[in-house]
């Protein structure tokens, strides 16, 4: 039996230590696919945008900053609610 768990979310896309932007975005992760977490960013074009990176990633994010490249995380608060940026 394969299980999937979805959250609708806002994203904010960090483009520089001032200055970030909101993005909608569907967090996935199925079963069947234990390993990974799919993202789906929602920009406002004709087709959305689909990402796949490994859980562990998000994972070790919520301890410590964590990703090379395109997809950084790490551990944060905003108004004293702890969140996971990301870039």
């Amino acid at each position: 039996m394969n299980t999937v768990v979805e959250r609708e979310l806002e994203l904010k896309l960090v483009l520089s230590p001032e200055r970030s932007i909101p993005v909608p975005a569907r967090l996935t992760y199925r079963t069947e696919d234990p390993y990974a977490v799919h993202i789906t960013f929602h920009i406002g074009s004709d087709a959305p945008v689909h990402w796949t990176f490994a859980r562990d990633l998000l994972v070790e994010g919520v301890f410590r900053p964590c990703g090379h490249g395109d997809v950084r995380i790490w551990p944060t608060k905003v108004e004293g609610r702890s969140v996971i940026p990301w870039r």
